[in-house]
């Protein structure tokens, strides 16, 4: 009698492991389990034989044979428990602990792990050697190892049903450590076995794991395992009732007869066809409705994480209401202020576009502590207007009715609805936070967007108010130039010689007007150059190079008339081009590179400027160039791909840095470029021994297309 129960636990982790590796070929996961449940097995088979044993010799050596798997077996599940956290670096433990297990297994043969067999009421049980201690205290150590590796994975693991799954796990080989309990036969304690319950509730609990969280993929193992568990236990109970009331004590004890009556219930049982199929059918109708719970689940959180509004969130749940769980929707009701209005106590209905007026302190406090759905019968008070509904579903979020939802349907209601109505209540609650959080950085998003433009306005008034005082320098500095030399004439003339100056102070007169004329020429074309706007195809004109710089170089109002004489022109009828450009801002460029050359004079006063045309071939294309080039302090290296950015100054004081961003921004509106060769005066010969730098060299080119 007392081997029954040992024999079917074997035949169940064998049947258990079979299928497990056959669904789930190659899959590491499914050997470890599969170790655990054929090494249990074959203990507990052994254990079977063992139970009926009359022979101490024989029942020795069965011992020692059930315990070649015993001392495999905890390493087996810390194995397993490994695989399943996923904790590569635990592997070194694992495969010490098989070696450890190896070792033990040498002893075997002498009276060092077993010394022998106690002999109980049960049966022949192993007697605990000398070193068993050791055995036990490793199984004790892998196990909590095992134990406490996975209790960390599902701490720190966010995703819910791999945390779930986990959590399954750890009982289930909790429970199974418990069995350790077994151990105490060794040691002389005559109480039976039931470890051996400890071990069939693990191995259930782990298939429920496997089936709930798809840990394996062993829906059909799990129908055909319980199908046959549960009819074999039906004729196993009619068996030991016949033989509580029918049998001796001494017919229990035999052998042959035990080994009769096992292989007469599998025979039963395996043939009694028809109550197996109906057992299997009522499981696959179960396993299927938990599937289809299941996919319900996965497709609402699939719908509340597309829901990005408050009216997208109540569209997805009206479509979800009646495609999936085929219910009505016929309400869906959101707080009035996380709408974004004052009255926290109303909420708005989406879907009929009205209000309700609230709960009362004590539904609230109701709603909040059974944290469910309510039915129409348990409506209360407030609910009076809306019992055209079934279902009253709250949705919940720190301790508050953020709203809810109210189903109605026609036919009755099944479990898996309820299962997804209180899986409504929290996420449809976090999924309002999560919109809500949305919103909220869109609006701040929007903020930043637009301090952003407000920002590139101001500097762009910015650069349009340094651009007209830095290009109004040169036409001011004409106008002041003249305006002396005509106070020089008046105050040297006499008004009877009059008539001898009256052309000069003519010709003045209209350098001033001139002057004028390209001052209000500066002020539009900053303006257009500020606001983007492009030139028309009629400003684009053809320019002689010698005419126009000789004109610019001319026109320029020096501080110094002496300082003309230090510009050189090397351009002639022999070196001369065309090129096309807007001539008042090719005039502003010319201007620009003139002026920053003239800026060191006062440094370095033998200050040369050579304005010159050659031909370059960049990147294959070639440009006629005008080059402006001047023995001034020079640039730094690291600082030339700077100079043309916007704001940027160095060395100069009151400079904007928008003179050569300006020239830059003209040259490529021209189709063409412009490129800057210089080197630092120290960085040719060191310093003068006065302190003063060296000259260096700036050449500023100015790259046109060829025209034909």
């Amino acid at each position: 009698m007392f081997s029954v129960v040992p024999a079917v636990v074997a035949l169940y982790f064998l049947l258990v492991g079979i299928f497990v590796v056959r669904q789930n070929r190659g899959n590491l996961l499914a050997k470890t389990f599969c170790a655990i449940c054929v090494t249990t097995f074959s203990w507990q088979f052994v254990w079977s034989i063992l139970y009926q044993t009359k022979n101490p010799e024989n029942a020795y050596l069965l011992t020692k044979i059930g315990w070649i798997f015993i001392l495999f077996l905890p390493t087996t599940a810390y194995h397993f428990l490994i695989t399943l956290s996923n904790k590569k670096s635990e592997l070194k433990f694992v495969y010490f602990s098989y070696l450890v297990s190896a070792l033990f297994l040498f002893t075997l043969p002498s009276d060092l792990m077993l010394a022998g067999v106690y002999q109980y009421y049960w049966g022949f049980y192993p007697k605990a050697g000398i070193l068993h201690p050791l055995h036990v205290l490793q199984t004790v150590i892998v196990v909590l190892r095992g134990l406490y590796v996975t209790y960390l994975k599902q701490k720190t693991c966010d995703d819910y049903k791999t945390k779930s799954q986990l959590r399954y796990c750890v009982v289930a080989i909790f429970i199974f450590l418990i069995a350790a309990i077994d151990y105490l036969g060794n040691y002389g304690l005559n109480v039976y076995p039931f470890g051996i319950a400890f071990l069939s509730t693990s191995l259930t609990i782990i298939c429920y794991a496997i089936v709930q969280h798809r840990i394996l993929d062993l829906d059909r193992v799990f129908i055909l395992i319980t199908a046959r568990i549960v009819i074999y236990l039906c004729f196993l109970g009619l068996f030991v009732c016949y033989g509580f009331f029918f049998l001796e004590n001494d017919e229990w004890q035999n052998f042959y007869f035990f080994i009769a009556v096992a292989a007469i219930l599998v025979l039963v049982c395996e043939t009694y066809s028809y109550v197996i199929r109906r057992v299997e059918n009522l499981l696959k109708v179960i396993m299927i409705r938990r599937k289809e719970s299941e996919d319900w689940k996965d497709l609402l959180i699939r719908q509340l994480n597309e829901s990005y509004s408050l009216d997208q969130l109540y569209h997805n749940m009206e479509w979800f209401s009646k495609n999936v769980l085929e219910v009505n929707l016929t309400g869906f009701f959101i707080r009035s202020d996380l709408r974004g209005n004052d009255n926290s106590s109303h909420y708005f209905d989406l879907l009929n576009r009205n209000y309700f007026a609230g709960f009362s302190r004590s539904f609230a406090s109701e709603v909040l502590k059974s944290k469910a759905p309510i039915e129409r019968i348990d409506y209360p008070k407030e609910l009076e207007d809306l019992k055209s509904s079934k279902v009253f579903v709250p949705f919940i979020r720190n301790q508050e009715i953020s709203g809810f939802m109210l189903v109605d349907a026609k036919k009755s209601l099944q479990f898996q609805h309820y299962e997804i109505f209180n899986l409504l209540i929290s996420q449809v609650a976090l999924t309002v936070d999560r919109i809500l959080a949305y919103q909220e950085i869109s609006l701040q998003k929007q903020e930043l967007q637009k301090q952003e433009f407000i920002r590139e306005k101001a500097e762009s008034l910015r650069s349009l108010a340094g651009s007209v005082a830095h290009e109004l320098r040169n036409p001011l500095g004409v106008i002041n130039s003249a305006q002396t030399q005509i106070n020089l004439v008046s105050r040297s003339v006499k008004s009877e010689n009059l008539d001898k100056f009256k052309d000069k102070i003519q010709n003045l007169s209209h350098i001033i007007a001139e002057s004028v004329v390209q001052a209000n020429d500066i002020i539009n074309l900053t303006l257009s150059d500020v606001t983007g706007k492009k030139f028309s195809s009629d400003q684009i004109i053809n320019i002689d190079a010698k005419t126009v710089i000789n004109e610019i170089v001319e026109k320029f109002g020096y501080e110094n008339p002496e300082h003309k004489n230090i510009i050189k022109i090397k351009i002639d009828s022999s070196n001369s081009f065309n090129f096309k450009a807007n001539h008042e801002r090719f005039s502003c460029i010319a201007s620009n590179l003139i002026q920053n050359s003239l800026y060191y004079l006062k440094n370095f006063p033998d200050l040369k400027i050579t304005i010159g045309t050659e031909q370059k071939d960049l990147l294959g294309q070639k440009y006629n160039v005008i080059y402006f080039l001047d023995n001034g302090p020079g640039i730094k290296t690291e600082n030339l791909q700077n100079i043309f950015n916007d704001f940027y100054t160095e060395g100069k004081n009151n400079g904007t840095g928008l003179g050569l961003s300006f020239c830059k921004r003209n040259m490529k509106a021209f189709g063409g470029d412009i490129i800057c060769e210089s080197q630092l005066g120290n960085e040719i010969n060191g310093q003068r021994e006065n302190g003063q730098r060296e000259n260096g060299w700036t050449k500023f080119s100015l790259l046109f297309p060829q025209v034909s």
